[in-house]
């Protein structure tokens, strides 16, 4: 009887259940669909040495910050998604929001972002009267959570590149392949030193 041989799985499969990004990426998009079109205050420092200030969308900020890097999300439709806000911001057109979402056909892209811009967790309003709860909004923690996901998401993506380096390293025979995975290597170690 013939033996059944194992279907090889490609790299990435193997990557993404070994440094699921999911989470991270899921954080990222859920921050484009219910807030993209807030604006921030960035501050930095200009080739004068002066600290200047400058209004950025957080959608600007979240596709600048991803095109980057040059990074992509494992998730197709995350991926579709945040392809749809980065035309928006490049060509200056208006973002994509709910009622583009609710009316696209593509069934697994409409249920994916309206799902993602449900308001999860409310506190009731009994319970503001009686226990006197406050919950502050997400607004006020938007800078520290856009800072955190973004940095979050590329340290996942940075250990998804060292480990397919590390894969191809220890399949590779070519001396010249082997040069450039090992400087590619080094620049992602590099990489993930400077993010952390």
């Amino acid at each position: 009887t013939p033996q059944l041989q194992p279907h090889p799985v490609a790299p990435h499969q193997i990557l993404t259940s070994q440094y699921p990004a999911e989470a991270q990426e899921q954080q990222l998009i859920r921050l484009l669909l219910n807030f993209g079109s807030k604006t921030i205050l960035l501050g930095y420092t200009n080739e004068e040495g002066a600290t200047e200030t400058e209004n950025k969308t957080l959608a600007e900020i979240i596709v600048y910050e991803v095109s980057s890097d040059e990074l992509t999300f494992d998730n197709a439709v995350y991926q579709q998604i945040f392809d749809l806000f980065r035309k928006a911001v490049t060509e200056g057109s208006p973002l994509p929001d709910a009622n583009f979402f609710a009316l696209n056909q593509d069934n697994m892209l409409r249920n994916t972002a309206l799902s993602l811009m449900l308001n999860t967790y409310a506190v009731s309003q009994l319970w503001r009267e009686r226990k006197n709860i406050t919950v502050p909004s997400i607004e006020a923690h938007l800078t520290t959570d856009l800072n955190e996901s973004i940095l979050t998401f590329k340290q996942k993506k940075v250990e998804q590149r060292l480990e397919a380096n590390s894969y191809k390293l220890r399949s590779c025979t070519n001396e010249d392949d082997i040069v450039i995975l090992m400087a590619e290597r080094k620049a992602l170690s590099e990489l993930r030193v400077a993010k952390n």
